[in-house]
Parts: C-alpha cells; sequence; structure tokens
C-alpha cells in the first residue's frame, strides 16, 4: 500500500530553519555554559550613599559630627570596595570611588564648619564679660 495522502516527498515535508532573534544564537552555536551574573559590590554602594550623605550634612551646623562619622565610613568602605572591585571582578568600583571623594570633601568641609564654629563660640565666651 502506498502513502498517497501526503504526495510530497520527504525532502519537500522538511521545514526551512528558523531564524533566531538577534543578539540570540543559533542552536548550533549556542554557548554550552550558562552565564551567571557579575557579582555585586554592597560595601561600594554603602560608601557611595554614605559619602553623599556626609556632603549633604557637613553643612548644618551642630550636625557636623554626624558628617565627621559619615565621611570616615565613606573614605573606609571605598577602599574596600575598591579592593573587591579589584580583586573579584565586581562592579561599582566608580560607586566606590564616588563614596571616597565624597567622604573627603564632607569630612573636611564638616571640620572647617566645626573649627569656625568652636573658634566663634570661644570668642563669644571670652568677649563676653
Amino acid at each position: 500500500m502506498t502513502d498517497d495522502a501526503n504526495p510530497l516527498s520527504p525532502q519537500q515535508q522538511q521545514q526551512p530553519p528558523v531564524a533566531s532573534p538577534p543578539g540570540v544564537p543559533p542552536d548550533d552555536e549556542a554557548p554550552d555554559a550558562i552565564a551567571f551574573p557579575q557579582p555585586g559590590n554592597g560595601i561600594a554602594i554603602a560608601a557611595g550613599v554614605c559619602g553623599i550623605l556626609a556632603v549633604v550634612v557637613c553643612w548644618i551646623p551642630f550636625v557636623d559630627y554626624v558628617s565627621v562619622v559619615l565621611g570616615v565610613l565613606a573614605i573606609v568602605l571605598g577602599t574596600l570596595g575598591v579592593r573587591r572591585a579589584n580583586a573579584f571582578g565586581a562592579g561599582g568600583k566608580a560607586v566606590a570611588l564616588t563614596g571616597i571623594v565624597c567622604g573627603v570633601v564632607g569630612l573636611a568641609i564638616a571640620l572647617i564648619v566645626l573649627l569656625l564654629i568652636f573658634s566663634v563660640v570661644s570668642s563669644v565666651s571670652g568677649s563676653g564679660g
């Protein structure tokens, strides 16, 4: 008995290959390994946040003490974040550097403002009678 229901030959029955979407390799060129995301660098993010907060808070009199602590934390965490980014290939090196720079600026401005406040308070208390 012959197969009269399907008049096409087996070569004609094959479907043409479907093009894969852009950016996706075809099945025959698919990589064998699964690509994992780059490890995060939470220390660098913490340094960036502390540094930015140090710059924002350093202008407020009598809150400068918080800015001094945040500036020191930003410098320390930023240094650790840069080391981690270099050692493990983690991202966030730019954020860590931003934390270091903002921490130094915030610490310097906070210390200047504290010295000015201290000199004004000591001169007023010394001249008053």
